[in-house]
């Protein structure tokens, strides 16, 4: 469940990442919105930010993190013509190996 996976993460940041600068990407895969007039860009940074708010709220540091909304910008793979969710819809959890306590 989602929980227990935001739970997963928080903790293994806490314990392998303590001081490090953790960044939330979200990507989209390119489909239209609906309605048209929500950009990959507005949506991708809405849900780089209910990431934030669910790992904040699970204990890391909001000095820790940061969002970036790539919208549909960086595909991992060519778009597919096959039913299912594109993997180029997601959201990556980058570590950064500068600190976020200024050291």
């Amino acid at each position: 469940d989602q929980t227990t996976t935001v739970r997963n993460i928080v903790t293994t940041i806490q314990q392998n990442f303590p001081t490090q600068i953790v960044g939330i990407e979200a990507h989209w895969d390119g489909t239209q919105l609906n309605p048209p007039t929500t950009s990959h860009h507005q949506l991708t940074a809405t849900q780089a930010l209910a990431v934030f708010n669910r790992l904040v709220q699970f204990g890391l540091p909001n000095e820790q993190l940061f969002t970036m909304a790539m919208g549909s910008n960086r595909p991992r793979q060519a778009p597919s013509t096959q039913g299912g969710i594109s993997p180029n819809r997601r959201i990556e959890i980058v570590i950064y190996p500068e600190s976020f306590k200024g050291s």
